[in-house]
């Protein structure tokens, strides 16, 4: 019967079902006429019967000495499972923050020109941390022109407004420094000393992910990793605290 099977997917089980669906066919009943109906020995019944009391769904009553069961409103099923979920809700970030410090760290390789553009508006531009050391602002307006002025317009506003935490480094080549003394007075951008090197890769920390993107070939390496993502930011904060204030470039 598919009432049967629903009700133990609902969290009876098999002779429970059978009981309490009997029970509620027969409206009020003795443990005989429920046993009978149900096809379940006495005892067993009996059983059951206290296994349901103890869920609230049937209830005991004393008629002229005589011991009379009636089941309770098949609702209660409903929301005792809608009581599981919520709690399950509650659970599930306790449980995902364990699971995160405990397992091996998520890692995604992503291609394609369209493709690390949806990383950038839809990851990277929803983090409350971004570390950004390594852009190359040449090359992103040569693939993404319109990307970059809305962060510089719409997004860093927003984050700024919000409170989120920024560092941004970038090389010292010209578009770079130009960019970086742009930024003077809505943000501080800072810039690597000059004999430091080159940034041949695009680095963003957020949270919990470490991003690392080749704007050369088009892929980005993610990887999903609160404690390598600590590592980073401090990482950055150290090249952060030996970089030049843009203000301060000459």
């Amino acid at each position: 019967m598919i009432e049967l099977k629903v009700l133990q997917n609902l969290g009876l089980s098999e002779k429970e079902a059978e009981v309490y669906l009997a029970l509620i066919e027969l409206g009020k009943a003795s443990v005989v006429e429920i046993s009978r109906k149900a096809g379940t020995k006495r005892p067993t019944t009996y059983l059951v019967l206290d296994e349901l009391k103890t869920k609230g769904l049937v209830t005991k009553l004393l008629e002229e000495s005589r011991s009379l069961y009636i089941a309770e409103d098949p609702e209660l099923l409903v929301k005792g499972l809608k009581q599981k979920l919520s709690d399950i809700s509650e659970l599930i970030p306790v449980l995902r923050a364990k699971f995160n410090r405990g397992s091996k760290p998520k890692i995604r390789f992503i291609e394609g020109k369209e493709n690390l553009y949806r990383l950038y508006m839809n990851e990277i531009a929803l983090a409350k941390i971004n570390y950004f050391y390594g852009t190359s602002v040449k090359k992103f307006y040569e693939l993404w022109p319109d990307l970059f002025d809305e962060w510089i317009s719409k997004i860093w506003p927003k984050k700024i407004k919000q409170s989120h935490e920024i560092l941004e480094i970038v090389a010292n080549n010209k578009e770079d420094v130009d960019y970086a003394k742009k930024s003077i007075g809505k943000r501080e951008v800072r810039i690597i000393p000059r004999g430091e090197g080159v940034f041949l890769a695009d680095n963003v920390v957020t949270e919990n992910k470490v991003y690392i993107f080749s704007l050369d070939n088009l892929f980005c390496v993610v990887i999903e990793s609160e404690d390598i993502a600590k590592t980073y930011q401090t990482m950055v904060k150290l090249a952060w605290q030996n970089s030049i204030p843009a203000k301060e470039w000459k």
